[in-house]
């Protein structure tokens, strides 16, 4: 797959893709890198120090391993963090931050993304055999917007 099917295929799917917020991203993965960015943006919501929050998640200084154990330390209930939480997080459920990958990754154990993939091959499967889809796109088509849900 080539760089631009990549991110068709990915921004298709965050298009499709329906947040469940049910937390098995905050309680399955076992752990999330950060950023420099992403520790300063954290530890200053969090009112600590930069140097005490790189002490409590040591790694090297440009990833920081957050989470070493399940679930996240930042998930009660909820992300405790959510209009700060980490670029892999708000990537989540894509695997691969960048967009130099051959392929594109999907969490398994995301409900929501396992839902978009499933929607994406039956749209895929639609559009191959619709005329109007092929003519003027998917938003102009009746069946392909009931899979989409719009």
């Amino acid at each position: 797959m080539n760089k631009q099917a990549i991110i068709n295929t990915r921004r298709m799917l965050q298009f499709i893709l329906k947040c469940e917020q049910c937390g098995t991203c905050c309680i399955s993965s076992t752990q999330i890198e950060l950023t420099k960015d992403d520790a300063a943006r954290i530890a200053k919501y969090l009112g600590v120090p930069e140097t005490e929050f790189s002490m409590r998640y040591p790694g090297k200084p440009s990833k920081r391993a957050m989470k070493q154990s399940k679930p996240c330390p930042f998930y009660k209930d909820g992300c405790t963090i959510y209009e700060v939480r980490p670029t892999a997080c708000k990537d989540y459920p894509f695997m691969n931050g960048s967009f130099d990958s051959t392929k594109v990754v999907i969490h398994n154990k995301c409900p929501a993304a396992l839902e978009a993939y499933r929607k994406a091959g039956e749209l895929k499967t639609h559009v191959n055999s619709c005329d109007t889809c092929r003519a003027y796109g998917p938003r102009a088509c009746k069946v392909a917007k009931e899979i989409l849900g719009i």
